[in-house]
């Protein structure tokens, strides 16, 4: 009986904890199934949205291809040919990956005709092109057969009609406006300058005839046939590129988006079958929490009962004791569970006074010996420290280290660019240049940025042109406009003077920087450098109609290895020290530099550095 009641307190405990316990472990079950019903809703709506993705990259690859078969169409280019077909094989790689996704989902739904019937408009429009590369092929052999018959008529005409300048005169002037209709018909293949052919060329003959020079007729007659072909093969590829091709590509277009439509439905739906399950997740997790905090106000009445305040009368009676203090008596000493046990203890506490100074002095050595540690662990931070700066220190050396051989590596490129190469050749050593080069400015970043951080940094104050510098900006960025269809402006006021003093070098780097980073995250519009100077320093603003920043991107834009989101580093690259090294290079040379930009608006930067 007496084990019992010792035990007593211990077991209700353990019941009122295992209830609590088993409400939790409802409560988290539940919780844990309903968080899997909605992270499956959810990827499955990041599917959707791949999906959608995919097929809006396939309807701006299908546009692509048009664009380049227009370009084929005007110019005959073979790079237009070759762009065609590198988006033709993307274009087949996604339209398979799409089916892919769409054979793996399985609660979007497509009809797979659509797919197939794609794919089918896709292969008939490579057909197409292929007859239109022929039909393209076949009328500049034409029109190399027309232009050289029309020379050998003008050498004939001059040897049959010797003597007779009047009358060789007028033959010339026909030619003449042959060559002329047939050259107005290739500027523009209109119907119009096909009468005027055929006239001219009806002229001619009846003339040739009145002469009876059949020598020249049969080949006038074999000149007006040649040139019936020309019209026939122009208007075959015109009539392929103009209507089959493009209503292939229409008829694509319009299937795409079809299946846009139809995963854009599930993906609504689906938004809306989650919002509704976080809903009915949200109540249910409502009646467990509110079942748990009774259960939990119980429990805790319990233990304030049966537990913490007898706790707290023993606690009272050992802070007397404490203190040296007597005391009359010990409550709960009565009880045969836990409490009194304790209040037992109180009994013999007086007599461990003694044990209680022991422990005390021992604690004192204790602290003695942690002070001792700080002063070690201060001593460890300041080694630390030291070989922060040493790690600073390597990565500048590795960075000039590793920069040499690259310099020996981009150089022999451009010496191998500048012999007799194939085009295989060219296109892989075009593309060991620019990764070179990328990877030159990478080191060169972690070389400015290791230089900085360690304090070795030099500016230099030499006299210097404003013109120089601006001429260097120029010659760097003309490269990478071309590329784009962006305009770049340098504006310098008259208040700037011809010469001024500062470090031209680091100047030159800051403008660089910035002017990069806005043609970079600029497709459309303008690139706007102006320079001014008031008062001992020199004002620059550089200006573009980017895609701009947020006002947290703004605060962050300035900080090491940091870009204005993820997203920004996939699409355009970049280490994202470019910014920092301005900063950097600002403030040494007291200077400032301030920032404002709004989304899909632009981006205006202010930078004012001291020269005199």
């Amino acid at each position: 009986m007496k084990f019992m009641l010792t035990r007593s307190l211990y077991a209700q405990v353990i019941i009122a904890l295992s209830v609590l316990l088993a409400t939790l472990l409802a409560q988290l079950w539940l919780s844990r199934n309903n968080l899997i019903v909605l992270t499956e809703n959810q990827q499955t709506i990041t599917e959707s949205y791949d999906h959608v993705g995919l097929v809006y990259e396939l309807e701006r690859d299908v546009i692509d291809l048009q664009r380049n078969l227009l370009i084929y169409k005007e110019t005959a280019s073979d790079i237009s040919v070759q762009r065609f077909y590198t988006v033709m094989e993307r274009v087949e790689a996604d339209l398979d990956f799409l089916q892919f996704q769409i054979e793996q989902d399985t609660q979007i739904e497509v009809d797979e005709k659509l797919i197939s019937r794609m794919s089918g408009h896709l292969i008939d429009y490579q057909d197409n092109f292929a007859s239109v590369i022929n039909g393209r092929s076949k009328r500049e052999e034409i029109i190399q057969e027309l232009d050289g018959m029309l020379e050998e008529l003008q050498e004939k005409s001059k040897v049959l009609y010797k003597g007779d300048e009047n009358k060789l005169v007028k033959i010339k002037l026909h030619l003449s406006l042959l060559s002329q209709h047939f050259h107005d018909y290739l500027g523009s293949p209109d119907i119009e300058y096909t009468d005027l052919f055929k006239s001219e060329h009806a002229k001619l003959k009846k003339s040739i005839l009145a002469d009876n020079k059949k020598t020249l007729i049969k080949e006038i007659n074999k000149l007006k046939k040649r040139f019936i072909r020309l019209t026939h093969v122009t208007r075959g590829y015109i009539y392929l590129v103009s209507v089959v091709m493009a209503g292939s590509a229409n008829e694509f277009l319009y299937l795409s988006e079809k299946i846009r439509k139809t995963v854009e439905v599930k993906k609504d739906q689906l938004l809306l079958s989650t919002k509704k399950s976080a809903e009915t997740i949200s109540f249910n997790n409502n009646i467990v929490a509110a079942i748990s905090i009774f259960i939990a106000i119980l429990i805790a009445y319990f233990l304030s009962r049966r537990i913490l305040m007898p706790i707290k009368d023993i606690t009272h009676v050992f802070s007397v004791l404490s203190r040296g203090d007597e005391i009359h008596s010990i409550p709960n000493t009565q009880r045969e569970d836990e409490i009194g046990a304790l209040a037992k203890a109180a009994e013999v506490f007086h007599d461990k006074n003694k044990q209680t100074h022991e422990l005390l002095e021992r604690s004192q050595d204790m602290i003695a010996n942690q002070e001792v540690m700080n002063i070690q662990l201060e001593n460890e931070k300041t080694k630390a420290e030291k070989a922060a700066q040493s790690k600073s220190m390597f990565l500048a050396n590795m960075s000039h280290e590793i920069r040499t051989p690259m310099n020996g590596i981009v150089g022999l490129v451009d010496l191998v660019l500048k012999t007799e190469l194939n085009s295989k050749q060219q296109n892989y050593l075009n593309r060991i240049a620019y990764s070179g080069q990328i990877m030159m400015n990478v080191i060169n970043d972690i070389l400015d940025f290791s230089k900085i951080e360690a304090g070795k940094m030099e500016i230099e104050d030499v006299e210097f042109e404003i013109n120089v510098v601006v001429e260097n900006l120029i010659s760097a960025m003309i490269v990478r406009i071309n590329e784009k269809a962006v305009d770049f402006r340098v504006i310098i006021s008259e208040q700037v003077p011809k010469k001024l003093r500062g470090d031209p070098l680091r100047i030159s780097q800051i403008l660089l920087n910035l002017c990069s980073n806005s043609i970079k995250f600029t497709d459309l519009g303008y690139v706007e450098v102006t320079i001014d100077y008031q008062n001992g320093h020199m004002l620059f603003s550089i200006s573009d109609t980017g895609i701009g920043m947020t006002e947290e991107q703004i605060n962050t834009i300035f900080q090491s290895f940091t870009q204005a989101d993820g997203s920004t580093s996939r699409k355009y690259g970049g280490t994202g020290l470019g910014l920092t090294i301005v900063k950097q290079l600002i403030d040494l040379m007291y200077g400032d530099i301030k920032l404002t930009s709004k989304v899909n608006e632009g981006t205006q930067i202010h930078l004012e550095i001291l020269s005199q």
